[in-house]
């Protein structure tokens, strides 16, 4: 066993295998491999990060001990290879307190998943930690090909640690790069690694890998196999890079325009920006040029802008005549478009586009335009778009401009980047991109605009009217003592929530900050006045408002049975009920759940994990009744007796038994079942007082129409606090849709909401379940119905037709088939397309 001190407090330990010559069936070794892992030195004693292959176990784990002295080691880092069921093992052996990071599919083959004490941790991306002192980030980078890519950031000492990317085949004398007198075995050794192992499978996780390293400062790359990287790193990414080969000039954009209605202006800092995106930009001003000149020089562009100004609703003489005596041998094919002052209903862009396709000109370039006088925004836009247009010329991605995705099981849309959902957590093979246009609308005014709610329907609205009217004042009055978090993972990582609220956050406070919206935490309101446009907060202090967005949510909703009020009995809605949970957990042995739907199912496994055994008793005859059929059902209880929790349907609760805190529930027909505490998961209900009392019109929530208008003049509604055609599922992407759309019709626009087929996902009890549509549930009905099973893998497929035409489906233990299914149900899918 190699060991190497690569700065104080950080060792590599290798194992070579110098007759290698054929790594994992793919690869060709001329010098054979390195395998490598780490040890890194806290206050509290060392972390263990990686490991090596099963044979070398027992004498890595003898060599850490040496090394760790009397520190001993505290962490063990494990990235998901082949080694690590051996390396845990042999570790666990002579520190029997050693606490465990891994990723999901490492807990569980390791039959740790459930453990959820503290000793086990699992890998979230951008999850920090703090281990015995030292602060480390976890990223977690995917593409929709492949299976995640984990990375483990110091950023303090800039060391990027990974068992994915960045290795090299080959196993040379020293530990270093910077080592190394003849460097090219190794740069060879990490072209084969990238082309045959990873790189070419996760072309767009690599990406993101330079970026992390790029935007994060990396001085030390700490791969799995070959030298540690602590010099030549841009040669390295080169290789992940692949740039293409220049073509020794840069491609050209045309810049014409009149000086007239600040165009002037808005074409220099375009230029600028293209400038910056790697081309040359030629302004031509046609008031000074002649005409001969541009016509000259025009053909040896690569794309064009022209910039129209107001002249009675037609293109300027000048811009016209230019464009009718360019030549379509000339210009074909090449990209045209349009920057102008004159507002989203001018009709000039029009007019040049007839031009530009009788010219043959690709038409796919983004046309600019702002409203009379240009404000410092829209110069910061124009620069941008320029920018854009060099990337479009260069056929390269923009860096500025974030690969959006669209998450299927909560409707977040957030960038790819991230990995997994910030929201619930799902990885990119449960999301579909999208394409979130610009916003055409622009409504500047002096309005004040006043959001009741700190949930992400709030936050939507506000966002909406930001991007409409950048001078309107916002402001969000949240009665939450925090900043608006992401309300899913409160049952999906306990762990999560019980820490750090900013882990939570759907932004943090410079989001607000640059967005020009205030944001009140602690306030509620007590009473609304439509006449007087006023909202009355806590304390008596009065608040105007031109227009009022109500988006207060809703609260848990515990049914009147008796002893509810007893200590012990919780529901998980705030931060601090998952604080209180967690605290709990600590020196629990027993709990019940009551209700069977998804978020008190999601929270029973999250018990599971913390070895908590957990009663879940459900009053309708099956769990998650609405959204699943009851062979579904009995599948998931399946799961869930196997991990031994408990499930009693149709049941009817008496009381919740305990002198001074909650001890049990009773049941009406005499059952007890003992528990240190009771979660109630029942439903919620919607937050409408203060607007009912001003004279809104509620039924189950507030009324709402397609404009996510309320009653009330000048007030909307959005989120779980409002009903739309009768319906109020309070799910996290129909509060973001609704959001939206609250906030762009509050700013002038008139947006219709469109009620959307929305899935159900739930990860728990070491399986997934994504269901979608209508499972077989309408009396009546002739339905077709196919499934299949693989019992091997625990996992199986339903899917209801009627007629030909697919009308539900649920798929259990396969998530990366949510895209899929989520479309074929949309669409009404037929029999032949699927099967």
């Amino acid at each position: 066993m190699k060991t190497a001190e690569i700065i104080p407090g950080f060792w590599t330990l290798s194992m070579d295998d110098a007759e290698l010559r054929i790594f994992r069936t793919a690869s060709y070794t001329e010098t054979g491999l390195s395998y490598r892992a780490y040890l890194l030195e806290t206050e509290e004693g060392y972390i263990s990060i990686g490991s090596l292959p099963s044979r070398f176990a027992s004498a890595w784990a003898e060599t850490v001990k040496q090394l760790a002295g009397g520190k001993g080691v505290s962490w063990q880092v494990l990235f998901g290879v082949d080694g690590d069921a051996a390396a845990y093992g042999a570790l666990k052996e002579i520190y029997p307190e050693l606490r465990l990071v891994a990723g999901e599919k490492t807990l569980y083959d390791l039959g740790l998943w459930e453990k959820g004490d503290g000793k086990t941790v699992l890998i979230r991306s951008r999850r920090a930690l703090n281990l015995g002192g030292r602060e480390l980030q976890f990223h977690v980078l995917t593409d929709r090909k492949a299976s995640p890519a984990l990375y483990l950031l110091d950023s303090e000492c800039g060391i990027l640690f990974t068992a994915d990317t960045f290795g090299a085949d080959c196993a040379l004398e020293k530990a270093r790069v910077s080592e190394l007198a003849d460097k090219s075995p190794w740069l060879r050794g990490a072209a084969l690694y990238y082309a045959d192992i990873y790189g070419a499978k996760r072309q767009k996780a690599m990406e993101k890998a330079v970026s992390l390293i790029r935007e994060n400062a990396v001085k030390t790359i700490a791969p799995a196999f070959g030298p540690v990287v602590d010099e030549w790193i841009e040669d390295l990414l080169a290789i992940y890079e692949h740039k293409t080969p220049s073509k020794g000039e840069k491609p050209r954009l045309a810049v014409a325009y009149l000086p007239q209605d600040h165009l002037e202006e808005l074409a220099q800092e375009i230029a600028r920006g293209a400038e910056e995106g790697g081309v040359e930009a030629c302004l031509y001003d046609l008031s000074a040029f002649s005409r001969e000149t541009v016509l000259e020089e025009l053909p040896l562009a690569d794309a064009y802008l022209f910039g129209v100004p107001r002249d009675g609703g037609d293109a300027a003489k000048p811009v016209w005549d230019l464009l009718t005596s360019l030549k379509k041998e000339d210009v074909k094919g090449k990209y045209a478009a349009v920057f102008h002052s004159d507002g989203i209903d001018s009709p000039l862009p029009e007019i040049l586009r007839r031009r530009f396709e009788q010219l043959d000109m690709n038409l796919n370039a983004r046309d600019y335009f702002t409203t009379g006088k240009p404000t410092e925004q829209e110069m910061k836009n124009a620069f941008e778009h320029g920018f854009a247009m060099a990337c479009l010329m260069r056929s390269v991605p923009n860096p500025r401009k974030p690969s959006l995705v669209k998450c299927l099981v909560c409707g977040e849309i957030f960038d790819a980047s991230l990995g997994i959902c910030p929201v619930c957590g799902v990885g990119l093979d449960q999301c579909v991109p999208v394409d979130e246009d610009a916003v055409m609308f622009k409504n500047n005014t002096n309005r004040t605009y006043l959001i009741v709610g700190g949930g992400v329907a709030g936050i939507s609205a506000a966002e909406a009217i930001r991007r409409r009217d950048e001078t309107g004042s916002i402001t969000i009055l949240s009665q939450e003592k925090y900043l608006p978090i992401n309300r899913p993972m409160l049952t999906k990582d306990l762990l999560l929530s019980a820490g750090d609220p900013a882990g939570l956050a759907v932004h943090d406070e410079s989001w607000y900050e640059e967005k020009g919206i205030t944001l009140r935490l602690g306030t509620s309101v007590s009473a609304v006045d439509p006449e007087k446009k006023t909202v009355t907060i806590d304390g008596g202090e009065i608040l105007s408002y031109d227009k009022l967005i109500w988006a207060a949510g809703a609260e848990c909703f515990i049914p009147p049975f008796g002893g509810k009020e007893k200590p012990g009995v919780l529901t998980i809605r705030h931060l601090e009920d998952s604080r209180e949970l967690w605290e709990r957990m600590k020196t629990a042995k027993e709990a019940v759940v009551i209700g069977g739907g998804v978020l008190g199912l999601e929270a029973a496994s999250e018990l599971v994990r913390s070895g908590i055994h957990v009663t879940v008793l459900e009053a309708t005859p099956q769990i998650i009744g609405r959204q699943v059929d009851a062979g579904t059902a009995e599948t998931l209880k399946g799961f869930m007796a196997g991990l031994n929790v408990a499930c009693y349907e149709g049941v009817s609760i008496q009381e919740i038994t305990g002198e001074g805190k909650a001890d049990g529930v009773l049941l009406a027909d005499g059952r007890r079942f003992p528990a240190d505490f009771v979660i109630v998961s029942c439903g919620n209900r919607a937050n409408v007082g203060p607007l009912k009392e001003a004279g809104a019109k509620v039924e189950r929530a507030i009324v709402v129409d397609g404009f996510m208008r309320t009653s009330l003049s000048n007030v909307y509604a959005c989120g779980d606090c409002c009903q739309f055609e009768g319906i109020n599922y309070q799910l996290w992407q129909e509060a973001t849709d609704q959001g939206r759309a609250a906030g762009a019709n509050a700013a002038g626009e008139e947006l219709l909401y469109h009620s959307a087929l929305m899935g159900l996902s739930m990860e728990g009890f070491g399986t997934s379940l994504y269901a979608i549509g209508d499972p077989g549930k309408k009396s009546g009905v002739p339905y077709k119905t196919v499934e299949t099973r693989d019992a091997v893998k625990n996992r199986s497929e339903k899917y209801w037709f009627f007629g030909s035409s697919l009308e539900g489906a649920v798929i259990i233990g396969s998530p990366e088939k949510t895209p899929k299914i989520q479309q074929a149900v949309t669409t009404h899918a037929g029999y032949d397309e699927l099967f």
